[in-house]
């Protein structure tokens, strides 16, 4: 949307005679109509990489990626900071899992697995 559409929209809300009673509060819809919204707490022109853009600011990030709650995102970062897709094609134990600078072996893979997946939630906690 341009800002003069945007404009055009506010002048015609602005002719409402009921609109200047109320003094509505201008949120942006997070996920679409009748789902959470935020208020806005700032409006500015953009510099810089939003160079030509009306930026809207609002209290809290509207979206964003947690690890915690997006399991493929989740297990690619785990890949890479872990030895899981060695391990998933290792067939015989032990079955030495790594993690960051900790090691552990295991007898069975599954247990490997979840000792890695415990460490990375570990280290997410603050995440979610």
């Amino acid at each position: 949307m341009k800002l003069s559409q945007l404009k055009e929209i506010l002048d015609k809300y602005e002719a409402q005679s009921n609109f200047h009673k109320e003094d509505p509060t201008v949120v942006v819809l997070t996920q679409g109509a009748g789902g959470p919204c935020e208020e806005i707490t700032g409006v500015g022109m953009g510099f810089d990489w939003y160079s030509g853009k009306l930026c809207l600011g609002t209290e809290r990030r509207l979206s964003t990626v947690s690890l915690n709650k997006h399991s493929e995102v989740k297990r690619l970062y785990l890949q890479k900071i872990s030895n899981l897709r060695k391990l998933e094609y290792q067939q015989n134990p032990p079955f030495i899992a790594k993690y960051k600078t900790k090691t552990e072996s295991f007898e069975k893979k599954f247990e490997a697995n979840i000792w890695l997946w415990d460490k990375l939630n570990e280290d997410l906690k603050d995440y979610d």
